[in-house]
Formats: C-alpha cells, sequence, structure tokens
C-alpha cells in the first residue's frame, strides 16, 4: 500500500515575501535595542542615534527579508539546511548595504569631517567598516539569521497558517 504524503502548508502561502520582510523587520529592531542597550551598559559610545541606527536596521532586514523570503518560506522538505543557508546568505549580502547607510548617518552626525572628506576618503572609510563588520559581526549575525529563518520556516508558518483558519 502507497502512502500519501501529505502536502506542506506553508507551500501554498501567497505572501511569502511580506512575512518574512515583517518577521526580519521586527528582529532587526528587537536586536539593534538589545544591542545598544549592552552597549550603553559597557560604556561604549553612540556613534549614530539610537532611531536612525533602528530605522537603518529595520529598513534593510525588511528589504532583504522580502528579497530572500520566497526561497525561505517555499523551501521544501528537507529544508532545515537549505533555509539555513538561505537566512545566513541574506546577512552577507545586507550586510553592505547597511554599511552604507551607517557611513551616511555617521557623516551626517559628524559633518565636522565633511569639509576634508573626498571620494577615496569615503571608499577607504567604507572598506574599513566592512571589513571590522564582518570581522566583528557576520559570523554570530548569520547564525542568528539562520536559525531565525529555520524557526520561521519551520515554527512560525504553520502557527500564522493555522490562525488563519480560525
Amino acid at each position: 500500500m502507497a502512502t500519501i504524503e501529505r502536502s506542506d502548508r506553508a507551500l501554498k502561502i501567497s505572501n511569502a515575501r511580506i512575512l518574512s520582510a515583517v518577521y526580519f523587520g521586527l528582529l532587526a529592531v528587537v536586536f539593534t535595542l538589545c544591542l545598544d542597550a549592552t552597549f550603553y551598559a559597557l560604556g561604549v559610545y553612540q556613534v549614530i542615534p539610537l532611531f536612525k541606527g533602528t530605522l537603518l536596521a529595520m529598513f534593510t532586514a525588511s528589504v532583504f527579508g522580502a528579497i530572500f523570503g520566497e526561497k525561505i518560506i517555499h523551501c521544501p522538505k528537507p529544508y532545515k539546511w537549505k533555509v539555513f543557508v538561505w537566512g545566513w546568505l541574506m546577512t552577507i549580502l545586507a550586510l553592505p548595504f547597511y554599511d552604507l547607510g551607517f557611513i551616511y548617518f555617521y557623516l551626517t552626525e559628524h559633518s565636522t569631517f565633511t569639509p576634508q572628506l573626498n571620494l577615496i576618503i569615503i571608499s577607504k572609510f567604507y572598506v574599513l567598516i566592512l571589513i571590522e563588520t564582518f570581522l566583528l559581526v557576520e559570523f554570530w549575525l548569520g547564525i542568528l539569521a539562520g536559525l531565525a529563518a529555520i524557526y520561521l520556516r519551520h515554527h512560525l508558518i504553520y502557527y500564522i497558517y493555522d490562525s488563519a483558519d480560525d
């Protein structure tokens, strides 16, 4: 007797990009606030204002969550490793864009440097920030994003799907 395979309900969700954008945007807000509170407790100077940093993180995470949402949510079984890699890749590709926004906000907040800047200095500053964020943040942020993508695909999507039926 042949076994009938149940269809995966997550593959039927039509608004995967929007759902993923909201999910990763909210995670970025929570993560940014927790990270800022930790840095404040350690006495680290705030380089850009909290509101601008949170807005930048939310916007970047939402855009890249929307780009990768289809791949994450509609990944067929077995999906855990694939979804983890998509979440990790999403973070690796989003970080350079976040760094561009960070440099923009940094230069607008510290306008005393503006008259001395040229394209070469800004490019060197961008490369330095990019290297530092990849060395200090990317490893564990990529792992957290991969785990968050697994949680979205493995648990949250079914919770949302089941709550919509009620």
